[in-house]
Formats: structure tokens, sequence, C-alpha cells
């Protein structure tokens, strides 16, 4: 790298494999802050001996280019330095089979009479077909990414949320004026124990990692102050967090079942992040509320439309469902009538502020309005 003769190329990934984008590491970043005139290219834009540096470099080219002139080039060479034929010939083979198609008899096969559906697999449906049947179907398995990703900072700050306001419930200051910082103090409290027990490890505690934390309890406050302030002007009151639903024993909600056309049934399993409710009366009002990091909105005809289903499905399945065991640890009256109130997404993502204020007030006045 110090006395290279000719030059230094410098290579790294733009994408995913999945098609989202990545960025440079802070290598890539500083050398082009030190030489702000070097050029960038595309793979495409490089020379194909340079990138058929390897056996498996030089094969997957030759698939791209099968039907060139540098594609046939690549496949001799391949050949001549002994790579099987077996896997030369595959790279002629098409990826797609035009006359194959799922009968009913084989996706009775493979689902049986009772379908078990959780949201995250109607989401994908929803969004690609293709993708639901080689995740759970073929069950083709990425391998596992063992990064502190975006769903793993969801999961903090959810976890976050419960602890504090299970605090606050078991204290019951629910709908009280809370002191200033108090909210601060007790995230950082958590906050230390989840960092000490999940990277016990200096090693692990890297400045990076320091100031992504710093940042969730950040957004954890906010979202707190924002809950709790909520509650002083409401009768409703947190009940449970995670509760469970499905079929097995240690389920707290049994799921609903749905009547399928051809005379099968499907049940939707998952969890409810936090479920509220107020107690009168005229019976238990119950709500429930599913935290949402990466944002999603709940559209009016969403349930004349059939999309976006799992939230009205848990909602049902809470006022249907409910095991006298789970109402009794929820304290909810066991000939009480559960009426069903309301079902959203809480956002509880850091919101982006786009604001040409400068005064600190002026800005957490917008983001206050944002959440609000």
């Amino acid at each position: 790298l110090c006395s290279a003769p000719d030059g230094v190329h410098i290579s790294y990934a733009a994408a995913q494999p999945d098609g989202s984008a990545m960025l440079p590491s802070s290598a890539v970043v500083r050398i082009l802050t030190l030489f702000p005139d070097t050029p960038i290219l595309h793979e495409s834009d490089i020379p194909v001996y340079h990138r058929a540096l390897t056996a498996e470099s030089a094969l997957e080219l030759a698939a791209r280019e099968q039907s060139s002139q540098t594609g046939r080039t690549l496949s001799e060479a391949l050949r001549r330095v002994g790579m099987d034929e077996r896997r030369l010939a595959a790279v002629h083979e098409p990826l797609t089979v035009r006359n194959a198609s799922i009968t009913r008899e084989t996706s009775a096969h493979v689902h049986g009479d009772r379908m078990s559906l959780t949201k995250s697999r109607i989401d994908c449906f929803e969004k690609c077909p293709m993708s639901y049947l080689g995740a759970y179907v073929l069950r083709i398995r990425h391998e596992a990414n063992r990064r502190f990703g975006s769903a793993d900072q969801g999961n903090y700050i959810h976890r976050v949320l419960e602890l504090v306001l299970r605090q606050y419930q078991s204290e019951g200051r629910l709908h009280a004026v809370i002191p200033d910082g108090e909210i601060e103090a007790r995230v950082q409290a958590v906050s230390l124990r989840y960092f000490e027990t999940a990277l016990p490890s200096e090693a692990y505690r890297t400045a990076r990692m320091r100031r992504l934390f710093r940042r969730m309890n950040d957004t954890a406050c906010l979202l707190l102050h924002d809950i709790m302030e909520e509650f002083r002007n409401s009768d409703f009151e947190p009940a449970g967090f995670e509760l469970k639903i499905g079929e097995s024993a240690d389920a707290s909600i049994v799921p609903t079942e749905l009547s399928l056309p051809d005379g099968s049934c499907a049940v939707v399993r998952g969890a409810i992040d936090r479920l509220d409710v107020c107690r009168c009366d005229e019976g238990t009002y119950v709500r429930v509320v599913d935290y949402k990091t990466g944002g999603k909105t709940l559209r009016a005809n969403a349930a004349e439309t059939g999309q976006n289903p799992e939230l009205f499905l848990y909602l049902f399945a809470a006022v249907h469902g409910m095991k006298a065991e789970t109402r009794r640890a929820l304290a909810v009256p066991p000939d009480a009538p559960l009426i069903p109130a309301a079902a959203f997404y809480y956002d509880a993502g850091a919101p982006r502020v786009e604001s040409t204020e400068t005064a600190g007030e002026a800005v957490a006045q917008t983001v206050c309005e944002m959440i609000g």
C-alpha cells in the first residue's frame, strides 16, 4: 500500500444482496477526502481481467456474459483449469421453469388444513409472493447478520419503554406530573444495565456503540415524555406488554381463526406490543398499540381493502380470545365485557425535523408537534 508501483485499487460494496444501499467505510471516505480527484468506477466500468480474479468470480462473470465472446472465453478458460463440467453447464441453464405451477394438492401438503400466519409473513406476501415462497415455503435462509441493526435498535427502544412504564405503573404514578430529569435518569439506569449485560467486554464498548446507545436513549426519553403526557390526559392505562397471541400453552391470547374458501382455515399469531385498558361501569375498553420504529401508517380504508389487517386481528383476538388467567393477571374482572376501543401504530422512531430555526426550544417544539 505504501509503495505500489502502478497504483492502488480499493473496492467496496454499494448495495447488499437484497438491493438495500450501503455506505462506504470510514477508510474510503477518508481517502476520498485526502485525494478528492480520485476517480470512482462502478463495477461495469472495470475491465474484465480485473474482475475475474478467482475461479468463482470468473464463473459469475461467465454466467452474466454467457451470450458474448467474453463469457465464452471465460468458460473455456475455466474448463482448461479443470472446473467441473456440471458447474460450467449450469451457467447456461435458465433459473426459471416456464410450465411449473403450485397445485391445490401441493399447497395442502405444505400448509395442511390449518395455516399459521404472522404479520411479518402477511407483509412479506403482500410485498412479494415470490419472497414469501422462498422464505416460508422453501425455507431459504440468508446467512445470519451479526451486527446491531435497525431491528435490534427497535427492540431495544421497545424494551426501554416497557420497563420504564412498568416502573411508573407499579408506583401508581402513570397519571402524575413527572419532575424534570426523572425520565432521563430512569432511561439511563435501564440502559446501563442492558449495556453491561449485552456488551460485557470493553472490546465491544466502542465509541460508535456508545454514540448509538446515547442516540437511542434520547429517542426513548422523547417518546416516554409523549406517552406519559398522554396517560395524564386519559383514563387508559397499560395492562400488558408483549402479550403473545398463539395456540401454545404460554400464549396469553387465543388467535382468531379465519375460514378460507377451500374449506381450510388460517390463524394469525404474534405479539401485542402494548395493551391498554379503561375500566368503566359498562365494561373494560381495550386498545392495541403496536410500536413501529421504521415508520408505518394505517389508512382509514385499511379494513375495507384488507391492507395491514394485523392490528384489527390483534384487537379482535384480544377482545374475544383473552384467556381467563390473562384476565386475572391484567386485573380485568372475569365477568366484565371487553369492548374494542382502538388499534393504532405508534411511531417509536426518532422524528426528522427540517427547520430553519437554530434555537433548541423551537426545534423541540417542532418535534413535540410531530409526535403528538
